[in-house]
């Protein structure tokens, strides 16, 4: 025990009162004063003196926690007194985050700590700081439990989940498409798993957003591929051999609203397919040409299936979405509506080749085409000025040029 903390004085005083009868002896320590007065007129009288000390950091072991990442668990400290230290009253450890007293250490944030110390028979109670008892509990990195998986997808023609969804641990699971499976998208990010319509392959990041506790995530990536549809060629479907070997199957899908024309390849690979949405009577509307590589797109005058033969009279908005190689489109006499921005994605289109007499030209028919498009029309003069009136009407790219063909078959 250190002398300057604890005064220990043994007195041992053999007092013959024969010689000093009612001795008094008085004990000065620290300004208190105490006296004792000898109990007996003859006799041995001893006297303990304890002088106690206030408790100080530097009279205790204290062992600040290592392991400070959120996990959800109390972060610990340890103190007891040193080993040549004695008389210590009980050691009780309080932590406070930024100021304020609290039960235990759990969540993120910076702490200090204190030492309650009771009273001991060598030292009073007291309260015990230190500048170095401190410690920061930091943010845990979320953890993703369960990764999306790709689906396996055909093209329907309607909105489809991409990927399962995910699960997480320490925050919330989100998701976005991106471009490439290299760059993760820095917005468009939400809790709702992506969907896609087109056949095309699309790129599903996702990241856990951590919560209080928790960071983000690093982004990771699925690649997802909706196929094109291949037609089966059933009993019943209209199969068209050609002379150069390739096939073409006419079939009215079983919603009994569509019908899709397939040409394959002399090897039966799909080379395209022309989706048709029936209109009033025996009418079509082009729906969408799916295709990688078609350039050249013939849009047919008739379309044949289950015995009956239909006209088609309009190409709807968007119908080269996924036939985005396309240079150049023949459309069939029976066309006479255009819809509004019906070549969005025919941005490599430098030819158009028009048949029939239009009706109708929506706005921005043509204005994704190539600037300098050139668009034909093939009919009779009387009517190749109505159709260009429309066709300008519309709003065509700036060095477009229309012209009159004769017609040919």
């Amino acid at each position: 025990m250190k002398a300057k903390r604890i005064l220990s004085i043994v007195l041992t005083l053999v007092i013959l009162m024969g010689t000093f009868s009612s001795m008094r002896l008085t004990a000065y320590a620290e300004s208190n004063t105490t006296t004792i007065t000898s109990p007996a007129t003859t006799g041995t009288m001893t006297i303990t003196l304890i002088i106690k000390a206030d408790p100080a950091a530097a009279d205790f072991d204290v062992t600040l926690p290592t392991s400070l990442a959120y996990d959800g668990t109390a972060k610990t400290t340890s103190a007891t007194a040193k080993s040549t230290v004695t008389g210590m009253g009980t050691i009780t450890v309080e932590y406070y985050k930024n100021g304020t007293k609290v039960d235990s250490a759990v969540e993120i944030g910076d702490y200090t700590v204190k030492l309650n110390v009771a009273s001991g028979t060598h030292y009073n109670a007291g309260t015990v700081e230190n500048a170095d008892w401190k410690f920061t509990i930091t943010k845990e990195i979320a953890t993703v439990t369960k990764a999306p998986t790709a689906k396996s997808l055909t093209y329907t023609d309607s909105a489809q989940e991409l990927v399962t969804a995910g699960t997480a641990i320490g925050g919330t699971m989100q998701y976005a498409l991106g471009k490439d499976a290299t760059n993760a998208p820095t917005d468009g990010w939400s809790g709702d798993v992506p969907k896609g319509t087109d056949a095309r392959t699309y790129y599903v990041w996702y990241k856990v957003v951590g919560d209080d506790n928790h960071t983000d995530s690093e982004p990771a990536c699925v690649t997802v591929t909706i196929e094109e549809q291949k037609q089966s060629q059933n009993e019943g479907d209209d199969t068209q051999q050609n002379p150069d070997g390739t096939k073409t199957v006419t079939k009215e899908n079983a919603d009994g609203k569509t019908i899709s024309v397939t040409n394959y390849s002399k090897t039966d690979e799909q080379i395209s397919q022309f989706v048709f949405k029936k209109a009033n009577g025996t009418k079509l509307d082009l729906k969408n040409v799916n295709s990688k590589n078609l350039k050249n797109v013939v849009v047919p005058a008739t379309v044949k299936a289950n015995g009956k033969t239909y006209k088609v009279t309009r190409i709807r908005k968007g119908f080269l979405k996924n036939c985005k190689q396309a240079t150049k489109v023949d459309i069939g006499k029976n066309v006479n509506i255009i819809d509004k921005n019906a070549f969005n994605y025919g941005k490599k289109v430098k030819k158009v080749v028009i048949r029939g007499k239009l009706k109708k030209v929506g706005k921005g028919a043509f204005k994704n085409t190539k600037k300098n498009v050139i668009i034909k029309v093939q009919t009779n003069a009387k009517n190749f000025e109505k159709n260009k009136k429309l066709l300008e009407k519309s709003g065509l790219p700036k060095n477009a040029t229309v012209k009159r063909e004769k017609n040919k078959k």
